[in-house]
């Protein structure tokens, strides 16, 4: 019979000790009844509006549309599309969206930092340790700028206007301009132009041209034999001494009379040279030298010597010596060479003169002097007055007059 009942439709109340057993129960189970429930682990689907729950051990919430927990809720693993919290405890959260937020607090891994690419839209952040980026764009607090004591890494910084009370820069690379009140202190500026009305530096390194007003220094030797030029130079003041290849210019008085040695000039190039007293060792390339007084020289070097008188010690003469009267003595090797005195119109000799042929008329004082013609062998003339002649041989005498 009971296996035969299928519809209990009017039934309005049925106590059971026992255990009631059915496919669907459809109904609300009074508030004994739901304390009493200990274990819902076969049941596949619970559907409530409002489900009130003080504690659960729930492992699966597969299909819930809105869950409200007002104590503490545990679980094990939490997915969801969105979550929305005003406040919670997670061991772990892994979100492949994003996470939108008001405040975040957190400490991000090393991973999680290094595949940050933007923060284009925080606000604020507060760090109490080192914030490292390529580029920091944003206007720095007085305390933060304050807190500054070193800009070392930063290899660029761009601002109008930079109040710096104490910088200690290693590099300004790109900077346009930088004004100073007071002192810089650097191991190496580097710019295209510096401009300044006072400074002290302790090495200046420059590949173009140095242009001022004055210039006050000492150039190294390495400096000074590279100069080559110093044409639009107006003064120059030396303590010491000025060496130059070519000094163009004229000499104040002073300068003048403070000069005591031109030993090692070689080229001097003047209209009009008036020298008291002279030590000149070369005078080479000199075209014209007029001494009113005494020239003492150890060697005259010249194409032509010009003088009414002077005494020289040696004179060696490559070409001709032209002169009015030349009186000398001339060394045995000087008179062996000499093969023709043709333009010659007086010699006077003390000594003998030795000839293989004379020929001219000799003056009645030098005819009286002859002694001896023994060595001559021809006479040859047309009328010879003898007053005593010892001849030996006549051949060939034409007319022979004898008075005595």
């Amino acid at each position: 019979t009971q296996n035969s009942i299928t519809n209990l439709a009017n039934v309005q109340n049925i106590t059971a000790t026992g255990t009631i057993s059915a496919g669907t129960l459809s109904g609300s189970l009074s508030t004994s009844a739901q304390n009493s429930i200990t274990n819902l682990a076969n049941i596949s689907t619970i559907t409530a509006t409002t489900a009130n729950l003080t504690t659960a051990n729930i492992t699966n919430l597969t299909g819930l549309t809105n869950l409200s927990i007002t104590g503490t809720a545990q679980v094990g693993t939490l997915s969801a599309t969105a979550v929305n919290s005003t406040s919670g405890t997670f061991s772990n959260i892994t979100v492949t969206g994003n996470i939108v937020g008001g405040t975040i607090s957190a400490t991000l891994n090393a991973g999680t930092q290094a595949t940050i690419t933007n923060l284009a839209n925080v606000q604020n952040i507060t760090a109490t340790g080192t914030i490292s980026a390529g580029t920091l764009s944003g206007s720095l607090s007085t305390g933060a700028q304050n807190s500054i004591t070193n800009l070392a890494n930063i290899s660029t910084i761009t601002a109008t206007t930079a109040n710096i009370t104490t910088a200690n820069i290693t590099n300004l690379t790109g900077l346009t301009n930088i004004s100073i009140t007071g002192t810089i202190s650097a191991g190496t500026v580097s710019a295209t132009n510096v401009t300044g009305t006072g400074g002290t530096f302790d090495n200046i390194t420059v590949t173009g041209n140095i242009v001022g007003g004055t210039i006050s220094a000492t150039l190294n030797a390495g400096t000074q034999n590279s100069i080559t030029n110093l044409a639009n130079v107006q003064n120059i003041t030396a303590t010491g001494t000025i060496s130059a290849g070519t000094l163009s210019g004229s000499l104040s008085t002073s300068a003048q009379n403070s000069i005591t040695n031109l030993a090692n000039i070689s080229t001097i190039t003047a209209t009009t040279a008036n020298l008291t007293t002279a030590n000149i060792t070369n005078l080479t390339g000199l075209t014209n030298l007029s001494i009113t007084g005494t020239a003492q020289v150890g060697t005259l070097n010249a194409t032509a010597v010009n003088s009414t008188s002077g005494t020289f010690s040696n004179i060696t003469v490559t070409g001709n010596i032209v002169g009015g009267t030349i009186s000398a003595t001339l060394n045995a090797g000087t008179q062996a060479t000499i093969t023709n005195l043709a333009n010659i119109q007086n010699i006077t000799a003390t000594g003998t003169i030795s000839a293989g042929t004379l020929s001219g008329s000799l003056s009645t004082g030098a005819q009286n002097s002859i002694t001896n013609l023994a060595n001559i062998s021809t006479i040859t003339a047309t009328t010879a007055n003898l007053t005593t002649a010892n001849i030996t041989n006549l051949t060939g005498l034409t007319n022979l007059s004898i008075t005595g």
